[in-house]
């Protein structure tokens, strides 16, 4: 029987109960499988050290729907921390070009707020946050503006608003030849009470994790890739569609190409200081052939369609095989603009 998107959209609505059931699982998309669409279920199995219970499952199916459940030895993680000097520290030349100092300003470039990292107890002990620069708009005061991640960039929810300095790429001190712009604006996390799942009422369910920087009058720009990486500029936005080729480009595995493996997808939780937050109406991406779509640190990159080098969405999140992406139109909605 074919389950059209209707039914697997009102059966993802029951399956909400699988993250009472299961503890293991992460996240439920919508997928498809043989021309039919189904609901794909990820599970975190590397958080249980007993192997016996990695092989407990649920059921195959869920009123006609089927399920599709896909097993992971990591779970999702949002953050990266970084050693500010020494290898793999941005003050080390890197095979990756996007983490070096660019101007002007492309896609995909490493950056960091300065005074969020300063506020934080990171930079006495070395370390400095960082997260990757998506693509540019423009905002409804006519200014233009870099999109990028908020649980980095907006400091879970502490950083000031028109105040905070954002460096590309960044470092333990700050430099004023490497400020960028002030954080503008950016979508407040927030937390479920512990132990919550999105089939209960209590639970908050968060949309997205973005946030932007106005860029400083004197700070060019190109709306554009490293001339390097041979890709074509970001071009209008769009709605991901499963199994569609993706492309993203980050401060940590630069350029790397995927699949979108579900959509309206509902995932969590991710652990914050702040609390456990869970989110919906995300998509998911797994890499080519097994391959790493991204990693800690590609927070904030732009992913787009292959075909037409649209934006469908910013990464936020991963475990190594899915990154989980959250969609452009709600962040642009959200956060006003529109892109350069």
């Amino acid at each position: 029987m074919r389950v059209s998107l209707q039914d697997a959209l009102v059966v993802r609505g029951q399956a909400m109960s699988l993250f009472d059931k299961d503890p293991l699982v992460r996240s439920v998309g919508i997928t498809i499988q043989d021309d039919s669409h189904a609901l794909r279920i990820v599970r975190a199995v590397g958080t249980v050290p007993f192997v016996a219970a990695r092989a407990v499952r649920g059921p195959q199916e869920l009123e006609r729907v089927p399920l599709v459940w896909v097993d992971r030895d990591m779970d999702i993680s949002p953050l990266v921390r970084l050693p500010g000097r020494g290898p793999g520290s941005p003050s080390v030349e890197s095979v990756v070009p996007e983490q070096g100092r660019r101007r002007p300003l492309v896609c995909g470039l490493q950056i960091e707020n300065w005074d969020e990292d300063h506020r934080s107890e990171d930079i006495p002990l070395g370390f400095i946050l960082v997260c990757t620069l998506g693509c540019f708009v423009r905002t409804a005061s006519g200014r233009v503006a870099a999109l990028s991640n908020g649980h980095t960039l907006a400091g879970l929810n502490r950083a000031v608003r028109g105040r905070d300095r954002v460096l590309q790429p960044g470092g333990l001190a700050y430099a004023g030849s490497e400020q960028i712009g002030r954080l503008a604006n950016y979508v407040g996390l927030e937390p479920s009470p512990r132990g919550t799942t999105p089939a209960m009422d209590v639970a908050r369910l968060n949309v997205l994790d973005a946030a932007v920087i106005e860029l400083d009058p004197d700070v060019k720009y190109t709306q554009a890739f490293l001339p390097a990486r041979g890709l074509p500029p970001p071009t209008g936005t769009a709605r991901p569609a499963v199994g569609e080729r993706v492309y993203k480009v980050g401060r940590t595995t630069g350029l790397t190409r995927g699949v979108v493996a579900d959509v309206d997808t509902v995932m969590g939780p991710l652990n914050y200081e702040i609390g456990e937050c869970w989110f919906q109406r995300s998509f998911s991406v797994t890499g080519i052939e097994g391959t790493m779509f991204a990693d800690r640190g590609d927070s904030g990159a732009a992913v787009l369609r292959e075909a037409t080098g649209e934006v469908l969405g910013l990464v936020y999140a991963g475990n190594g095989y899915d990154t989980y992406v959250c969609p452009i139109h709600e962040v642009l909605q959200a956060l006003g603009g529109v892109l350069v």
